[in-house]
This record gives C-alpha cells, sequence and structure tokens, in this order.
C-alpha cells in the first residue's frame, strides 16, 4: 500500500518488498510469486483491488503466509481489518507484520495490533480532516481545488500559493471544443469526434467522449468561478483568483 506520503515517510513499495523479503529470509519462508502493491488513499478496502485479490487467493489456497510491512498497510479501519483477518484466519492463513514482529491473532501480540490498529485508523481520520480543512481554506481563497482544467495547468511560484494559469499546450483543445460547441450546430459527441480526429487527447491520454466533454464545458471554472462539492448540500460558488482569457471566457 503506498502513497506520495508513505514514500516521504520510508513506506515505499520497495522498502516494504524488502523488508518483507528480510523476514522470509530470517525465520526460513520460501516466498511466492505473488506480490500485492497498491496506490490508495482512504479507509475503505471497496475500491482496493489488489486487497480483494488478496482474499481470492487466500480462498483459492495460493499462499500460506501473508506479510505485510506493517498495520497501516493492510488497512485503516479497525472494523475492516478485525473483519478480514478474521476471514483469513478461518481460511488457515497467518497474517505476519513484519516491521513490527507481529502476528496477528496471536494472544501475544493481541493487545500490541489492537493499539496499533487504532493509532492507524486514527492517523488515517486526522489526515483526511487536515486535508478537507485546507481544501476548504484553499477554496475559500478562489484557489481551484482538484486537476487543472482542460487549458490550463498548475504553476508554483515562490511565495504564492499554487494556482492555475494558461497552458498553451492544451488551450487550443479547449478553444477547438468551446468554439464548435458555442455555434449550436454541434453536439458533444461530434465535438469529441472532431477532436479525436484531429489526434487530441484527454489529460490522462485517453479519447474524448460526449460524457467528459460535458463535464468539461459546463465547469464555471471557465467562468471564473470555483465550485467546491459540487452538487452536494455544502456547496460553494466562489469568485476564482485565477484569470481566464477573454475569448475563453466569452465562448463559455
Amino acid at each position: 500500500r503506498d502513497s506520495t506520503l508513505d514514500q516521504r515517510d520510508g513506506f515505499g513499495p520497495d522498502i516494504q518488498h524488502k523488508n518483507g523479503e528480510r523476514f522470509a529470509q530470517m525465520y526460513g519462508l520460501i516466498l511466492g510469486d505473488r506480490w500485492y502493491t497498491e496506490f490508495v488513499s482512504g479507509r475503505s478496502v471497496e475500491k482496493r483491488r489488489q486487497f480483494q485479490q488478496i482474499l481470492e487467493d487466500a480462498r483459492l489456497d495460493r499462499f500460506d503466509v501473508l506479510l505485510v510491512d506493517h498495520t497501516s498497510r493492510f488497512g485503516r479501519n479497525q472494523a475492516e481489518c478485525i473483519r478480514y483477518k478474521e476471514e483469513l484466519k478461518r481460511l488457515d492463513k497467518i497474517v505476519v507484520f513484519v516491521s513490527q514482529g507481529i502476528i496477528s491473532g496471536s494472544d501475544r501480540d493481541f493487545l500490541c495490533e489492537r493499539i496499533n490498529e487504532t493509532m492507524d485508523e486514527g492517523y488515517s481520520r486526522n489526515l483526511s480532516r487536515w486535508i478537507t480543512d485546507g481544501l476548504v481554506r484553499k477554496a475559500e481563497s478562489g484557489l481551484h481545488v482538484g486537476p487543472s482544467p482542460l487549458g490550463f495547468r498548475s504553476e508554483l511560484t515562490p511565495g504564492v500559493p499554487e494556482h492555475k494559469v494558461p497552458d498553451p499546450a492544451t488551450m487550443p483543445i479547449l478553444l477547438m471544443a468551446l468554439g464548435e460547441y458555442a455555434t449550436g450546430e454541434y453536439s458533444y459527441s461530434q465535438v469529441a469526434d472532431d477532436l479525436n480526429t484531429q489526434g487530441y487527447r484527454t489529460q490522462n491520454g485517453r479519447l474524448f467522449t460526449s460524457y467528459n466533454l460535458r463535464d468539461i464545458l459546463g465547469n464555471r471554472f471557465y467562468e471564473g468561478k470555483v465550485v467546491y462539492h459540487k452538487g452536494l448540500p455544502d456547496e460553494q460558488i466562489i469568485d476564482g483568483s485565477h484569470k481566464v482569457p477573454e475569448d475563453v471566457r466569452q465562448l463559455w
């Protein structure tokens, strides 16, 4: 389980792998060919595909011992952690947290395991709250929250908060899309087809579709606004601090 913060704090996947290999060598375990690596955030396992793969492999009896670098790598939701560890136990699988020397479910390590689970979830909850507070303050300052909208990029200037500025590389894509749709003669699908024909792609390198065109062209960012929690009860519409080129604003 890995993220930018994990890499900063010394929990990157390479380090976790080496810790597992060192533990296996120390205790004479034969490593299989299965490593489970995720780039995730949050506390739920619902979207953790590799975690679901662990459970599936356990049901198919593809391993006997699961080596996990740290309790926080298994999960950050104590109730879910207990539930899935119990499922693995019923399947006769042993879970070991190698950096802490904890054998999950053992009487010797029971208290230490539960304390670490609580601390892991507490850290995750506090981190979520700090991030949310920071995003609210950012939006209230008129700064866009999230990935840069099409036609713009992030700019970091010493002493100035990260902000969005026009991107010469993608601005032609935005202007073409806005220009065609503004005539009233093109549907979202037709605009998407024209962009794809010209060789343009989304920021993820994918083809444009009517759905992402609708989201792009409906973004009030191009009106000079910042919308926080769009469509939710606490939605806020704030005057943005970014500068929108006049031709973009008029076409939008």
